[in-house]
């Protein structure tokens, strides 16, 4: 099944990817080819940076990294004696698995980078469908649900193979898988009260790492993940109780994970002011202007990280681009506007959730039959609340009837669902416009969604009515 849908995705085509003009591709690969090669956890070259060499000379993706500083600086030495200018680049998962690669074969070239970089997406991938297996989803339904995923990963491939934005669609997909495979372990097993709790408590660091805006879809399949431990059939009375302690273990094991990925691999503290994630009220304020409209136009605001400065100088006019000062500004901007608009920032909200995932929908952008599949189905809801309304009412079933039979299965069902929908209500806060890179994960997710509801009216169906006598 997965050999099928790995053979007839263009995301493993021989062209490898190109790296493209984008500031946090071409930073991630200089801080990585400087974390591996020189040990410095996050420094650039006080000279030329090798990210933009890599970007402006195609050949020189194909060479060993070694060669390629080699040539410009006449040793690997000579190039790390230069790498004394600290940064801090926000978003760093990207950056770490690039480094760990050239840490494990130094000799790597950038394409080889690429090849492992794709690698580990179609193993998150293999992870997701094995765990859909193991809950007792059917191979047609993994069949297609992963076939759709290689199918979108096979369009951001060749311009976003070395971005964090083919990641989304792939940290998504084992999120929402980890917590109902925990639950599926026997109750009394170590891997389960201990070990799985720590892998979950690092993974999402890694994913939040990789997306800042995927907090809260990390934390709330987290809640949703306790709800269902606290809540199921089978813990009531003393064992209820013990339940909820054990629990309390958990949760403090997952905060004890992520703090542990953010102390040993996000640098911190070097750069200045500048944050190690991406800021939070950036794209919330010039967001306000996607789409366009009349509202933001008399306020000058654009989907443009250049205007962001701009905006946060009218609060604070040494705030820098990115730092801590920036962000505080544009939340006192942001706040700001809802207290002297209420009515066109409410204008403006309603039509972005009007607007949000209808784009998506109707896109032919991915030709592949299952996408096409999944779009089939959700065409019927031509409204991003609808579209909201679909995955949510299936999360509410899903937990209802786990609480009630207590299948691992179920929560799978809660838990895509339930990521589905942030998924939504993101996209209505920030980009309601339909664009593949920011919405990859959405638009699988959405897919997955179609898929998993056909499935469970064709069991419905299926099932024999009472015997009649």
């Amino acid at each position: 099944m997965l050999v099928v849908a790995v053979t007839t995705s263009s995301a493993f085509s021989t062209q490898a990817p190109r790296i493209v003009d984008d500031d946090h591709e071409i930073l991630s690969l200089s801080l990585a080819v400087n974390r591996a090669l020189c040990g410095t956890p996050s420094s650039l070259s006080t000279g030329e940076q090798i990210g933009r060499i890599l970007f402006s000379d195609p050949d020189a993706s194909r060479k060993p990294i070694r060669q390629v500083i080699t040539e410009r600086w006449g040793s690997v030495e000579g190039y790390c004696g230069s790498v004394t200018s600290p940064v801090i680049n926000n978003e760093n998962s990207l950056m770490l698995l690039e480094a760990w690669a050239w840490r494990v074969v130094p000799s790597l070239s950038v394409v080889g980078v690429g090849r492992v970089l794709l690698a580990v997406r179609a193993a998150m991938l293999l992870f997701f469908c094995v765990v859909c297996l193991r809950l007792g989803a059917s191979v047609l339904l993994c069949f297609v649900m992963v076939d759709a995923a290689f199918a979108v990963l096979g369009r951001l491939q060749p311009d976003f193979g070395y971005s964090a934005y083919s990641f989304l669609l792939c940290s998504a997909a084992v999120t929402v898988a980890l917590y109902p495979l925990m639950l599926s372990l026997p109750a009394p097993s170590p891997a389960r009260r201990i070990v799985w709790p720590a892998v979950i408590g690092v993974w999402s660091a890694f994913v939040v790492n990789m997306r800042t805006s995927y907090l809260p879809l990390c934390a709330g399949l987290a809640l949703l993940y306790v709800a269902a431990v606290a809540l199921g059939p089978s813990h009531v009375g003393r064992q209820g109780v013990r339940q909820l302690q054990r629990m309390a273990v958990a949760i403090a094991l997952v905060a004890g994970g992520y703090a542990l990925f953010e102390y040993a691999f996000i640098p911190r503290g070097e750069g200045g002011e500048t944050l190690a994630r991406h800021t939070v009220f950036h794209p919330l304020v010039l967001s306000v202007g996607l789409p366009t409209n009349a509202f933001s136009e008399s306020q000058g605001i654009e989907w443009d990280d250049a205007v962001g400065l701009t905006l946060a100088h009218r609060v604070d006019p040494s705030a820098r681009y990115l730092s801590r000062e920036y962000d505080r500004a544009l939340a006192t901007y942001y706040v700001d506007l809802w207290k002297r608009y209420p009515r066109e920032m409410s204008g403006v909200y309603l039509h972005k959730a009007a607007l949000a995932g209808t784009e998506m929908v109707a896109g032919t952008d991915v030709p592949q039959w299952s996408v096409k599949l999944g779009r089939a189905i959700l065409s019927v809801l031509r409204n991003g609340v609808l579209l909201l309304s679909l995955p949510l009412v299936m999360s509410v079933v899903g937990m209802r009837l786990y609480l009630r039979r207590g299948a691992p299965g179920l929560l799978l069902v809660t838990t895509l669902g339930a990521a589905a929908a942030m998924l939504m209500l993101e996209s209505m806060l920030i980009v309601p416009r339909y664009f593949l890179k920011y919405h990859s994960a959405l638009l699988w997710m959405y897919c997955a969604v179609a898929f998993v509801l056909v499935q469970a009216a064709v069991n419905l169906w299926r099932r024999p009515g009472p015997a009649t006598s």
